[in-house]
């Protein structure tokens, strides 16, 4: 038997009085402390100055005659400092005592972690107050870190600051202040930026805080309806989240269009193998799953509230969404995003520019690579389904360019130039063949044809009357110059109707003979009706005017 344990009750060198002296379940807490579980208030009995904790190593920094009553105030308020797991409470109450405060004296350096006013010397605290007082005046003083962060700790309790919108832009300006010499402090700001934002619901700053956010669901929403969507977005939103982009490629500069078309036409058909394949929609693979995931506002910062955000739902963004519960935040967002979509996508769009540039010649070809044979045999109908398709449509342009068509706009210019022609014709006007101006040329349109005899004019155009004689009027009108005279009436703002009615030539004849010419000149015409009359295309003055010295130079 004495080798086995028996049961036998444990002396700990007390009695029963113990659980029977705390039967009111205080736990021998002080007085108002509630339960165990009631912390914020609870520190040690004894009230011992020389227990106290020695904050910030003042042994060099022994009061003296000449502090600030208000600095003398708050190392009192740090001293009496209870013990409590949130001393993020204590600094708010101190710093809202000092959010006034200003002073100016020499700064001395300060580094610590979580800074606040408990970890510094009187020294450091004066400096903290001089570098206060200059960033309020929106100087940017070269200080250690530590300082700027119980600047920053400040604002976004919004110590010292009289609206959330002053609070944001000053954060805005520290960042934009700093990013450069302190990396490390923007890559805080930032998220802290974000916080405040929604804390405070600034909606008016969504779009600049959460730009990243609003451009995933943009793309996410175009992925969601590739199959609908315009084919010019889908195209645009594609290539840059492909390994391989087309628009930077020789196929794409040369034939933008086309291109464009049929890589939509691909990814439209190749885009529910690549769904099928991962089981997952081309939305989800982009962005990943959408859940909801706890968040800490201000994480790794010093922040008090003392009428905190209790309820509240707040949206950046159409899948982005702030919730807050009893005080507890949490963040709509995507996680698990396919990393493999990017190389996919790069081999369906090169492999669609290879045999597109087969079809089109386009030159330089590109090589069959490994990652697109998988997807080669699956393009190939697409792009000739496409080519027989363009093939069409081209087909049917040309046909509808050559038909005939009637400008209703030059209908008053038209019917003009006929009663030209009809006038003469009953004055007995004869028109001689002989004339270069108009040879070959009908003095009206086609759709008057039927109103004259056209087989009796259409070669001349130098007019005069039934006895022979040219008309009384001097016009200087030789047949090898008369658009060339015409052209410097113009040019000069002088009568050129008057010129035209002259010599009997009407306006569109006149217009059509100086634009055939300048056809061979400058290879486009030059005179247009846009139905505010008679214009120059300003583009071609110039060659215009060199034509007509060059002129005057052969004559001379």
């Amino acid at each position: 038997m004495d080798r086995y344990y028996t049961d036998e009750d444990l002396d700990f060198g007390q009695d029963d009085s113990w659980s029977n002296d705390f039967d009111d379940g205080s736990y021998g807490l002080p007085p108002g402390t509630d339960s165990v579980h009631n912390w914020d208030y609870f520190e040690p009995e004894d009230d011992d100055p020389k227990q106290q904790f020695d904050f910030g190593n003042r042994q060099a920094d022994r009061y003296d005659d000449g502090l600030p009553e208000q600095l003398r105030a708050l190392l009192e308020m740090i001293r009496k400092q209870p013990w409590q797991i949130t001393a993020a409470k204590s600094f708010y109450e101190q710093a809202l005592f000092m959010q006034d405060y200003e002073d100016d004296v020499e700064i001395v350096k300060y580094m610590n972690y979580f800074p606040t006013y408990r970890d510094m010397t009187i020294h450091q605290l004066r400096s903290y107050f001089t570098i206060r007082k200059q960033l309020r005046l929106g100087k940017a003083p070269d200080v250690s870190l530590s300082y700027l962060f119980v600047y920053v700790y400040e604002t976004l309790m919004r110590i010292g600051v009289n609206t959330a919108e002053e609070g944001y832009e000053i954060l805005c300006a520290l960042k934009e202040a700093y990013s450069e010499s302190e990396p490390k402090f923007s890559r805080y700001l930032t998220p802290w930026i974000r916080d405040y934002v929604v804390y405070n619901n600034l909606s008016e700053h969504f779009s600049e805080v959460f730009a990243k956010e609003q451009e995933q669901d943009k793309i996410a929403d175009v992925l969601a309806d590739y199959a609908k969507c315009d084919p010019q977005l889908l195209f645009d939103t594609i290539c840059p989240l492909s390994k391989y982009d087309p628009r930077t490629a020789a196929l794409y500069k040369k034939f933008p269009k086309e291109t464009t078309e049929a890589m939509v036409r691909v990814l439209r058909a190749i885009l529910p193998t690549i769904e099928k394949e991962s089981r997952h929609r081309i939305r989800t693979m982009f962005a990943g799953k959408r859940v909801s995931r706890s968040c800490t506002m201000f994480a790794n910062a010093v922040f008090y509230d003392p009428k905190p955000v209790r309820n509240v739902e707040i949206t950046v963004s159409p899948a982005h969404r702030f919730i807050c519960r009893g005080g507890l935040w949490s963040h709509d967002d995507y996680v698990g995003a396919d990393l493999s979509l990017k190389k996919k996508l790069g081999a369906v769009l090169r492999e669609t520019d290879r045999q597109l540039r087969e079809m089109l010649g386009v030159k330089p070809k590109l090589p069959l690579l490994k990652t697109g044979e998988e997807y080669s045999s699956l393009i190939k109908p697409v792009l000739a389904s496409w080519q027989a398709e363009e093939q069409k449509r081209r087909a049917a342009e040309e046909a509808e360019k050559r038909r005939i068509s009637i400008d209703y706009s030059k209908l008053g210019r038209i019917r003009n130039d006929a009663e030209v022609v009809q006038d003469k014709l009953l004055e007995g006007v004869a028109i001689e063949e002989e004339s270069p101006a108009l040879q070959g040329r009908p003095l009206w349109p086609s759709a008057m044809a039927g109103q004259i005899n056209a087989s009796e004019i259409t070669r001349s155009s130098e007019v005069r009357t039934a006895t022979g004689a040219a008309p009384a009027t001097d016009t200087n009108t030789s047949s090898d110059s008369r658009e060339h005279h015409f052209l410097r009436l113009f040019l000069s703002g002088g009568d050129w109707k008057q010129f035209l009615r002259d010599i009997h030539v009407p306006e569109g004849v006149m217009v059509e003979n100086i634009n055939n010419e300048m056809m061979d000149i400058v290879g486009d015409i030059v005179l247009e009706d846009n139905g505010d009359g008679l214009q120059l295309i300003e583009d071609y003055r110039e060659d215009i005017l060199n034509l007509l010295n060059n002129s005057i130079d052969c004559h001379s």
